[in-house]
């Protein structure tokens, strides 16, 4: 969980090349196909949102613990779309780097994200 309070909390796994030669077995097991993320792991978590980040808070069950942390301010765009089985809100960040959630509520995280960055005077508000 994040050290500053969070505006809104929800689960989540982060889709993430696999790290390890167990992650690697799973990854590329071919009813991975129907997943649609075939090659990758889905690490699973939380996505908090502070005032000032998306924040990704792995649980314990993961082989490997991945977290991130991205300033609103790094977020240049996100995007809600179905891949196969998988529910995937993508984070586009100003560098370019796009990261892949698996995210059942990716309208309410887009949102809220949206008018976290308006109330830093990113975005106009909605």
């Amino acid at each position: 969980m994040p050290t500053q309070p969070y505006i809104l909390k929800a689960g989540a796994n982060l889709v993430d090349p696999p790290r390890s030669i167990s992650e690697k077995l799973i990854a590329w097991f071919p009813t991975q196909l129907i997943t649609g993320i075939y090659g990758r792991i889905a690490r699973g978590g939380h996505l908090y949102l502070t005032d000032r980040a998306l924040v990704f808070e792995p649980h314990g069950l993961n082989i490997i613990e991945v977290a991130v942390e991205l300033d609103l301010r790094e977020i240049s765009a996100l995007r809600s779309r179905q891949r196969m089985i998988s529910a995937l809100l993508t984070v586009r960040t100003t560098s370019g780097e796009e990261i892949d959630f698996v995210c059942w509520e990716r309208r309410k995280v887009i949102d809220a994200v949206r008018q976290a960055q308006a109330a830093l005077g990113m975005l106009p508000a909605e």
